[in-house]
């Protein structure tokens, strides 16, 4: 039987690893139920390192709201050009 080492994850695979079990978990559990603690544990870090990143839970959840919640879709309608309105001189 062989043991892997498991290497430190750092940057955008960290902050990912981490917004996604906070997604995760938010689904599962609940806002009132998602404990800082337990992110940590299933992302396989600490809480410092979440604390880190961002400063309180709601913030992680907004964060991570963001990465995976769904996008609204906004079309802009078209109102001219500048240069075609009259009243500007």
């Amino acid at each position: 039987m062989t043991l892997q080492k498991q290497t430190s994850r750092h940057g955008k695979q960290l902050e990912m690893a981490i917004l996604t079990t906070v997604w995760e978990q938010i689904n599962k559990v609940g806002y009132q139920e998602l404990t800082i603690k337990e992110v940590a544990q299933l992302a396989h870090t600490n809480k410092n390192t979440v604390y880190r990143h961002w400063p309180n839970k709601a913030v992680l959840v907004l964060a991570a709201y963001a990465q995976f919640g769904p996008k609204p879709k906004i079309q802009l309608s078209s109102i001219g050009k500048l240069r075609d309105d009259e009243s500007v001189t």
